[in-house]
């Protein structure tokens, strides 16, 4: 049976904060790290349309809270807003929490806490048909691919540094290498975990798509894929989600029965990062050669509407620069 679920962070229009809502939420709308953040959250379905549905009604009902609760348009802050990442902004002052605003960004690079704002959609899928080494491989061919779900969700445009998705390109992702089987994966997650690059019990890692331990334990079952890099905010349709579900299972099908892969490890982070930049203009690398990122995409997008129309018309950021 295959199983459907979504997360969606946004950001809220100023003075709106998580605490201003004084707890007038329904379960289903959670804090995120920073008090400008708020997750809805869909509980799990048997159809990706059912979650995308659930999803539009929740995000809705949220926005009539409080007499109005404005969204903001985008997945993270225009490049002229005067907003501090300090730690008062950070909704729980956790061990954990304090471990990723004081370390975890350290570790990428000296990534500054502010790149943590940056929202995202993540969508959520199992199927009780794929072993565990099956759902290692999916993940390992939806990272090769991730820069399709970069193109058709760009919205965190930055003409000051120069890009589509500013989320995909300055938020402190991490590139692990590709993993043989469910026990290579867990044998990572330990050794990274024993090495201080994962709080310790939350058996996962910052990156595009990783595979989901049953409570975030190395010990239990995987029992999802979590898809990670879909930009949010308001201008991001409804049906692009859905599309990104249908996306997504078209590379989890691809993946099966094969041991290879569409790219090389070493050309996950340029891909990404080139697909940020330049959106439709850029161009990928699948093992050593180059491809325009828009032929690859009309490829693994064909006969799915809702992205043949984004290729077409451009993702949310594109539409936003070309004004």
């Amino acid at each position: 049976m295959k199983r459907y679920g979504l997360e969606a962070e946004y950001l809220f229009a100023a003075p709106t904060t998580i605490h201003s809502l004084n707890g007038n939420t329904p379960p289903w709308v959670t804090k995120e790290f920073f008090d400008i953040m708020v997750e809805v959250v869909t509980d799990v379905h048997t159809s990706r349309g059912a979650a995308v549905e659930e999803l539009q009604h929740r995000v809705e009902v949220l926005e009539r809270l409080n007499g109005g609760v404005q969204l903001l348009p985008r997945a993270t802050l225009p490049d002229d807003t005067a907003w501090s990442a300090a730690w008062g902004a950070v909704t729980s002052h956790t061990p954990y929490y304090q471990w990723v605003y004081e370390v975890a960004c350290r570790q990428q690079g000296g990534a500054s806490p502010f790149w943590l704002h940056p929202v995202g959609f993540h969508p959520n899928f199992s199927d009780t048909t794929l072993t565990e080494d099956q759902m290692v491989q999916a993940v390992n061919a939806l990272r090769c691919l991730n820069f399709l779900f970069i193109l058709v969700t760009a919205n965190s445009p930055s003409r000051l540094h120069g890009c589509v998705s500013a989320r995909s390109l300055l938020f402190p992702n991490r590139y692990p290498p590709f993993w043989r089987d469910a026990e290579h994966f867990r044998e990572w997650i330990s050794a990274e975990e024993a090495a201080g690059r994962i709080f310790t019990g939350k058996g996962r890692c910052w990156m595009a798509c990783c595979p989901r331990l049953v409570d975030n334990d190395v010990h239990k079952p995987i029992e999802r894929i979590e898809l990670r890099s879909l930009d949010s905010g308001r201008d991001v349709p409804f049906e692009t989600l859905g599309g990104c579900f249908e996306l997504m299972e078209r590379v989890i099908d691809a993946s099966s029965g094969t041991a290879s892969l569409p790219s090389l490890h070493s050309e996950l982070h340029p891909n990404d990062q080139a697909v940020a930049r330049l959106g439709r203009k850029a161009e990928v690398m699948l093992h050593g050669k180059a491809f325009s990122v828009i032929d690859i995409a009309r490829e693994w997008c064909h006969g799915i509407p809702s992205l043949e129309r984004v290729l077409e018309e451009g993702s949310p950021a594109e539409q936003l620069l070309r004004n």
